[in-house]
């Protein structure tokens, strides 16, 4: 068995501590960075499908406006096949 001086291992233990701190702070800071990016991307879609859902409802407003009742049935007709919906 080797014998190693006490400072010597208590500076190898030091040094491990260190990098394992470190290494956990590395870490941290990416996953927080990985999470604020996500969020970013996250927050366009929700903006963009609310952007496209009020598009939609304008257009049906308009449809609804010009055009007798019998076509609504039509428009939620080719909405739920768009959505792969089953009506019945």
């Amino acid at each position: 068995m080797l014998f190693v001086p006490y400072s010597c291992s208590n500076r190898v233990v030091n040094t491990l501590k260190d990098y394992a701190v470190k290494a956990l702070v590395n870490t941290v800071d990416h996953l927080g960075s990985v999470s604020f990016k996500v969020n970013g991307l996250l927050d366009e879609k929700v903006d963009e499908v609310s952007g496209t859902e009020l598009r939609v409802s304008c257009i049906e407003q308009v449809i609804t406006w010009l055009f007798p009742s019998r076509l609504i049935l039509r428009i939620w007709e080719v909405r739920a096949l768009t959505l792969d919906i089953n009506l019945c």
